[in-house]
């Protein structure tokens, strides 16, 4: 992982750098380079953002697999029922198995 990191970092400078130098080639000044910046700044949070919500959109169910992990939660409350551990399916649902009262 840190070798990605560091080879990531290495080509956000060399990008920079080369940035810096083409901005001066091309006869603009610091303020242009810093806004040529921001402006891929920008672009890479807009191409973020549309990526995360793409993937969002595009979550599909998966619906054996919610039957499997339906099936292997039944086998552990009846394993725990068998072994003398009381296991109520209210607990489960977030339903309240008790109402204190105070004093």
């Amino acid at each position: 992982m840190t070798t990605e990191c560091s080879k990531k970092l290495k080509l956000l400078f060399t990008i920079a750098i080369s940035v810096y130098g083409l901005t001066f080639i091309f006869g603009f000044n610091f303020s242009t380079y810093l806004w040529i910046l921001f402006g891929f700044l920008v672009a890479f949070g807009v191409y973020s953002a549309v990526t995360v919500i793409t993937m969002a959109c595009s979550f599909n169910d998966c619906v054996e697999a919610k039957n499997e992990l339906s099936e292997e939660v039944k086998e552990a409350l009846a394993y725990f029922e068998g072994i003398g551990f009381l296991c109520s399916t209210a607990a489960m649902s977030g339903t309240p198995t008790h109402s204190f009262s105070s004093n």
